[in-house]
């Protein structure tokens, strides 16, 4: 493309249109006939085949791209923004500096015991979450609204994602839970996101020891969580 400067003003163009193959002229696309909304640093988008727009709230004025109102939409899967002219961490090892991820909404979770049911409430049922690149945060609470002889080990399914596989717990993520209204002598529950799984297993502390293996009985028809928690995805 020839090195060159176009201008563009409230109802004229100034300078020398440079062409796909390099050359100089608009030869191959007509001339340009008509220019709209013309001001400094606005960014120009053909408004017909002749037809030059000033774009009022898309603006460059050499250092920063504005864009006024609306989104900036990233057109493809895994593409986003590039962050690695800031550099890596030291100690530490850089894998990907591009945030190429951004979703929010709501997840229903399901309590999953050793033996016998659990039933969630559908009025109190629903968690959100909020995913930032590869990381994600779950938030909410549920009622439990009626149970079956549960026993044994507990686990909640549907978390929004995968967790990360790992190989030396890089991707290993506590999730902090309270409760209430539980069978027998209060204690405290943790969670925690199974290797590249969406399930949440949940350990039960009496003071002294923590276990999986006897957690599900504790839960009865009034008993009520509050979940907080983040995990890192593949």
């Amino acid at each position: 493309m020839a090195n060159s400067k176009v201008g563009l003003t409230t109802n004229a163009i100034t300078g020398i249109l440079p062409t796909a193959n390099g050359g100089t002229g608009n030869t191959s696309g007509g001339a340009i006939t008509a220019t709209a909304n013309g001001a400094d640093n606005r960014v120009a988008t053909y408004s017909s085949a002749t037809a030059l727009n000033g774009e009022a709230n898309l603006t460059f004025d050499g250092t920063n791209l504005t864009v006024g109102t609306g989104d900036l939409i990233i057109g493809t899967s895994g593409k986003g923004i590039d962050f690695s002219a800031s550099g890596g961490p030291s100690p530490g090892t850089q894998t990907s500096e591009l945030l190429d991820d951004y979703e929010e909404g709501t997840w229903t979770p399901n309590y999953v015991p050793a033996s016998g049911s659990i039933t969630v409430d559908t009025n109190n049922d629903l968690m959100t979450y909020t995913k930032i690149g590869r990381f994600v945060w779950l938030t909410g609470a549920s009622n439990i609204s009626s149970v079956s002889s549960p026993s044994g080990t507990l686990q909640i399914d549907g978390a929004p994602f995968a967790a990360g596989g790992y190989t030396e717990g890089e991707f290993h993520s506590n999730i902090a839970f309270s409760w209430r209204y539980q069978s027998g002598a209060a204690g405290i529950l943790m969670g925690y996101i199974s290797h590249a799984s969406n399930n949440i297993w949940i350990e039960y502390n009496d003071g002294q020891t923590t276990s999986n293996s006897a957690v599900a009985q504790k839960i009865t028809s009034a008993s009520h969580f509050t979940l907080g928690g983040g995990y890192a995805t593949a």
